[in-house]
């Protein structure tokens, strides 16, 4: 296939991610807005068939289903495969889903710095999986926690942040503030919750690319 095509698909990557957020957020600020499990589901059934679009494409300009290489002839390689591409699913359905469980209390603009976030996230899970000595790991992950600290602070304020002081003292005021406060604070840890899903997704994609699937 040329190299064009990929290039066209790789860049509108971008694209489609920057409008999920906004797009998102519309939905679920109806006054009857869908289940967030089935809108997920739904997301990745459109991922599927664009998946299985650009499979078709590829397997038509190559005359043939998979790639000729052996590897994918070793049964072992199936089951290589079929492993890590439900593992790297999971992270990205759970990831996603946590996204939409953010969007409920958050803006689409704060839950996307948020979920962005998981660029910091990443060095945190790998320091403490590696097996560098423990000493001076705090001194090693000060700058990233420093970072996600100001990624959550400049995120945005509560709701309740934005109230006059004459209406401090209004009890509607008050329940509806704490109501907000309570959705923002979770739309902030569902958020973060969602980028430790996408870094550990990127993690476990660097870890799978550097195993040997043609070893028996």
């Amino acid at each position: 296939m040329p190299k064009s095509i990929h290039h066209a698909v790789l860049l509108s990557v971008p694209i489609f991610w920057g409008t999920f957020a906004p797009v998102m957020k519309l939905l679920l600020d109806h006054h009857r807005p869908p289940p967030i499990l089935l809108l997920n589901l739904v997301s990745h059934v459109v991922g599927l068939m664009a998946l299985c679009l650009l499979w078709t494409m590829e397997a038509v300009w190559r005359r043939r289903c998979f790639p000729a290489h052996d590897t994918l002839k070793d049964e072992a390689a199936y089951r290589y495969t079929a492993l890590a591409s439900f593992e790297l699913g999971v992270y990205l359905f759970l990831g996603q889903l946590a996204q939409l469980a953010g969007l409920r209390g958050t803006s689409a603009t704060t839950n996307a710095i948020l979920v962005q976030s998981s660029v910091v996230v990443i060095p945190i899970i790998d320091e403490y999986r590696s097996r560098l000595p423990s000493r001076g790991r705090t001194h090693r992950l000060m700058p990233s926690l420093m970072a996600l600290a100001g990624v959550v602070i400049l995120s945005g304020a509560p709701p309740f942040m934005n109230v006059k002081p004459q209406e401090m003292h209004d009890p509607a005021v008050i329940v509806e503030s704490r109501e907000a406060s309570h959705d923002y604070t979770m739309g902030v840890f569902f958020s973060l919750v969602s980028a430790s899903c996408y870094a550990a997704h990127t993690l476990r994609i660097s870890d799978y690319d550097d195993m040997d699937v043609t070893v028996q």
